[in-house]
């Protein structure tokens, strides 16, 4: 294949991820417009190992941080211009921001995202762990926990406390689930995120109590423990996010990040 028609077949995700990034498609467009122009008088700007889209990646991530005083995203931020995932991303620093984007939003490995934003692996994961607490920090929210084993709810109150979150309750069974959602609703209140084990002690499924939950409205949800076969999890509400179990703290912070930013967008995600 031509190197230039790699290049091309690529730039819809470039697109995507710098529309996030930038907050503007036009200003997106244009910082885009700005690394092919380079690429012309700088050719090695578009060389180096990876498949053309970790160099393409790479190529535009080098001259966004070359024009980081010009971040649009951030100073929309500054008038209260920005909404929902925005204002999330506005308040990222801008390091941790392309490396969250590139991993949760684009699907790139740790390997890829340290050879595109041109930095160790350790470093990666650093700025991975930075977006994390910084979106907790933006997003906080109540927490239900569905689970039936009382040392892992401990471990999962704890942990969500940790990140910033508050616990709404702590069920192990479909009854007992219902009744902290009334009492919720008493006071016009919902969780923000439910954390739900597949099964549970009464024989119920969580998927079960999840689709209870979701006919009073959606709700982002994370699965937790043996993932279900494809016919179930392609009934799965959404937006659905399954946590293999045993997870650990690191996962358990990326699927809830991601779940709190990407609520809404209808998808199902695996960690």
């Amino acid at each position: 294949m031509n190197p230039a028609n790699a290049f091309l077949r690529e730039i819809p995700w470039l697109r995507r991820f710098a529309r996030a990034l930038c907050g503007s498609q036009m200003v997106a467009d244009r910082q885009i417009e700005a690394v092919l122009v380079r690429a012309r008088t700088e050719p090695d700007l578009m060389e180096g190992n990876g498949s053309p889209r970790v160099i393409l990646f790479r190529a535009f991530c080098r001259v966004w941080r070359s024009m980081n005083g010009d971040d649009h995203l951030l100073q929309m931020l500054l008038p209260g211009d920005c909404r929902g995932p925005e204002r999330i991303l506005a308040a990222i620093t801008p390091n941790a921001r392309q490396a969250f984007l590139l991993s949760s939003l684009e699907g790139f490995s740790p390997p890829e995202v340290a050879d595109i934003l041109e930095c160790s692996q350790i470093d990666v994961a650093d700025l991975l762990r930075d977006a994390r607490m910084q979106i907790a920090q933006q997003a906080a929210t109540g927490v239900l926990i569905i689970e039936d084993k009382v040392a892992i709810a401990e471990h999962l109150k704890t942990a969500v406390e940790e990140m910033g979150h508050w616990v709404q309750g702590v069920t192990g069974t479909l009854s007992e689930t219902r009744s902290v959602i009334s009492e919720l609703e008493r006071f016009h209140l919902r969780p923000g995120i439910v954390l739900a084990d597949v099964f549970l002690a009464d024989g119920a499924s969580g998927i079960d109590v999840v689709n209870d939950i979701m006919a009073h409205g959606d709700v982002p949800v994370i699965l937790i423990g043996g993932l279900p076969h494809n016919a179930v999890a392609a009934s799965l509400p959404k937006p659905m996010y399954m946590l293999r179990d045993p997870f650990s703290r690191e996962s358990l912070g990326a699927a809830i990040s991601q779940a709190l930013f990407f609520q809404g967008s209808g998808t199902t995600i695996e960690f």
